[in-house]
């Protein structure tokens, strides 16, 4: 009679385990909704998607994190990241901003052998930084492509910028990027890196928790982003309540900057429960196109999941895309 019970109490175990949704359902890849309207009106397209449950946890994952692009197809086609917040590829950097110290006339657009357009900051010790004239949200992931100029590769962004000192500065140092909250290193957290002149993704994410602490994860991918170089994740105790407020970004070098995006805080990360993105279409040529959600979840490789369902864009007076 006991074994009868042990049985039956074994099969009801199983037939629930069954009922539950498969873990792969929690294991941060993106899984889009179906939208209701499949045209981007009024400059832009809301995408929704499930990923990770909320709490759910998955053995063997690291934290996910998910950059946004669009593309003609899903395979074999040259894909374009998207602007949600903002884009800045420094062409005509003086309407955005500005640098009002010492040798701030240096800054400049320059074109390598490729073509690619980047902005060079001064080689001179003590020149000024270049400062935004825009302010960004608190809460939000900054992408900045950058190559280190100088022999001690060192340059640096400041996010969450209130003026001098007023900053959570991220420096790289050598083969080290430090933190620094209004010019003072957080002790013992930094990230290691390679001491290259190569060009990298930084991509670095702010988001205000309880009471003064605030959630630092960052993540450096090679310049075609086929491989995590490192990353980091932390959360910190701020000293200065003001840097839990929004503020603008100050870059300085020596260093050439390729190009920057600001995403929210949310359309970034699986952890996040949102689930939505806006994508604005604007600026996109007319044509019909697939979203790709590039997938990080901390391992050296990354690996791309696209909608299989197109987009259609269509801005009166834009010219279609190639």
């Amino acid at each position: 009679m006991r074994k009868s019970g042990l049985w039956c109490g074994i099969t009801a175990l199983v037939f629930g385990l069954l009922a539950l949704p498969a873990l792969a359902q929690f294991d941060g890849q993106p899984r889009f909704k179906m939208p209701a309207n499949l045209s981007a009106t009024d400059g832009e397209f809301i995408l929704e998607w499930d990923d990770l449950r909320p709490g759910a946890v998955n053995p063997g994952l690291g934290l996910v994190s998910f950059t946004w692009y669009y593309a003609k197809a899903a395979a074999g086609a040259e894909r374009t990241r998207i602007t949600t917040i903002l884009r800045e590829d420094f062409t005509t950097f003086r309407n955005n901003w500005q640098a009002p110290g010492p040798f701030g006339f240096d800054w400049d657009v320059k074109a390598n052998r490729r073509g690619r357009q980047f902005l060079q900051s001064p080689s001179r010790p003590g020149a000024s930084p270049l400062i935004s004239n825009f302010s960004i949200p608190p809460d939000s992931v900054v992408g900045l492509l950058v190559r280190p100029a100088g022999n001690r590769h060192e340059w640096a962004i400041e996010l969450r910028y209130q003026g001098k000192n007023q900053s959570l500065e991220f420096r790289q140092d050598g083969n080290k990027l430090k933190i620094l909250e209004c010019g003072k290193p957080l002790p013992n957290v930094h990230i290691d890196l390679p001491g290259t002149r190569e060009w990298l993704w930084y991509e670095i994410g702010l988001e205000t928790r309880a009471r003064r602490d605030v959630e630092i994860r960052i993540r450096v991918f090679n310049e075609d982003r086929t491989m995590l170089v490192s990353q980091f994740s932390r959360q910190v105790r701020l000293s200065e309540p003001k840097l839990r407020e929004g503020g603008v970004i100050a870059l300085s070098g020596p260093a050439d900057f390729g190009e920057l995006y600001v995403d929210p805080w949310s359309a970034r990360w699986a952890d996040d429960n949102t689930n939505k993105l806006r994508w604005d279409t604007s600026m996109v040529p007319n044509g019909d196109y697939v979203l790709i959600a590039e997938v990080c979840d901390g391992r050296r490789s990354l690996r791309q999941l696209a909608t299989d369902f197109h987009i259609s864009v269509r801005n009166p007076g834009q010219a279609a895309g190639r």
